[in-house]
């Protein structure tokens, strides 16, 4: 089915219509190129040195793409028709905008496959096999995600007079929004360690870890606090255990000797 003019979804239809289908979803939209001279080769290339494949978007996500298109092609060619029926949704936009997914969602909830709409289970791109993800941790971990962090996005804007440079007001509006994201990136939000499901992973891994810090997850009630204080050292890992903040964009001023009138 096209969905949103450019993205995809495959109904691959099982045999047994009393299971509960599946979803599998990825998107083969990509983040820009950024800096060319930063690329050891061209992004858009697809070169493979025999170990690594690079190109932009090889983990996020056409990697996935090609992974799932490949395993139902070499599972039909091998087991035939599945005995539950499956969907594989993806979208041209997700860096973007929501067309794709939102039609895909759409699309599907007007579907009378039955069980209240209900899937077995959806398996978005979701993390990568990672190595050395914690101190002392040498074996590869996959990690299933089984929740997904919210975000919002807020603009702050700041409005002043016209001015000239050689008679300033204080503070001009950069200089206020200049504050207000210092402030921003100054305030850490609490730890919310020990209320989601990172307890299960800790609980995963300890037994693979080496002396003190198995002793620590094995202890969570005991040493939690200095976890939480470990855990905040490494950006992924904080992330876990907190809401956290990014100052993204930001605009102002118009001419060197000229105030602004406007930041954000």
């Amino acid at each position: 089915h096209d969905i949103a003019e450019y993205s995809l979804l495959y109904e691959i239809r099982g045999k047994n219509s009393n299971l509960k289908p599946f979803l599998l979803s990825a998107h083969f939209d990509v983040v820009p190129t950024g800096n060319l001279s930063r690329w050891k080769y061209p992004p858009f290339d697809g070169h493979s040195d025999g170990q690594f494949i690079y190109a932009r978007g090889t983990l996020d996500d056409k990697g996935s793409v090609f992974t799932m298109m490949e395993a139902l092609k070499e599972y039909l060619n091998v087991h035939g028709q599945p005995s539950r029926t499956f969907y594989i949704g993806l979208t041209h936009d997700e860096e973007v905008g929501r067309a794709g997914a939102m039609g895909i969602a759409k699309y599907l909830s007007k579907q009378p496959f039955g069980h209240d709409g209900q899937f077995e289970f959806v398996l978005d791109e979701g993390t990568i096999i990672l190595e050395e993800a914690f101190p002392t941790l040498h074996n590869p971990i996959a990690i299933i995600g089984v929740a997904e962090k919210g975000y919002m996005t807020i603009e702050y804007s700041i409005s002043l007079p016209p001015g000239h440079s050689s008679m300033p007001t204080a503070p001009t509006a950069i200089g206020i929004l200049a504050r207000a994201v210092d402030k921003l990136e100054s305030t850490l939000q609490p730890s919310q360690f020990g209320r989601g499901p990172e307890i299960s992973l800790l609980h995963s891994i300890t037994p693979y870890l080496k002396f003190p810090l198995r002793l620590a997850l094995s202890n969570i009630w005991l040493f939690g606090y200095l976890i939480q204080l470990a855990l905040a050292q490494k950006p992924g890992t904080n992330a876990l255990q907190r809401t956290t903040s990014a100052v993204t964009l930001i605009s102002g001023g118009e001419k060197e000797n000229i105030l602004p009138t406007s930041a954000s």
